[in-house]
């Protein structure tokens, strides 16, 4: 038993470490969004936006040196991880205001439901992308 749970821990290391440090950039992405939306008053997109963009920043920073285990580089190649992992939180972070203001400003939908069901989508296509596209080692690039 103890050894089928290492070769899965193995097999499916990232994703787990993935979700694990996911929580704290979903504590800042929900409870920035609460906190926006139900303490400051300002709309359900807005505030989407605005949480999205601090649990992005502390997103990279944990992703990058935990999950994906990147060695330390020089600041041009960081920055440029940088780059392409804002872009493509960028395109989900939009998709997930598109989402929540469709939904919920919109439609007059449940704020929180709808939150949950625009970030679920948003986390798998930045696990796919940052796994095989942003934070690749130089054996997968080899291998593509």
């Amino acid at each position: 038993m103890k050894e089928t749970l290492k070769r899965l821990y193995q097999k499916y290391e990232s994703f787990i470490l993935y979700a694990l440090y996911g929580i704290p950039t979903t504590v800042i992405n929900f409870g920035g969004y609460a906190f926006l939306m139900d303490v400051c008053g300002l709309d359900a997109a807005v505030s989407s936006f605005i949480a999205w963009i601090a649990a992005m920043l502390a997103s990279f920073s944990l992703y990058r040196r935990y999950v994906f285990k990147r060695p330390p580089a020089p600041i041009g190649q960081k920055f440029q991880e940088l780059v392409k992992f804002a872009g493509v939180r960028a395109g989900t972070g939009l998709f997930e205001t598109g989402f929540v203001w469709l939904f919920v400003s919109y439609w007059g939908l449940h704020a929180y439901l709808f939150k949950i069901l625009a970030s679920g989508l948003s986390v798998l296509i930045n696990y796919m992308v940052s796994k095989f596209c942003i934070f690749r080692h130089e054996k997968q690039v080899a291998e593509s």
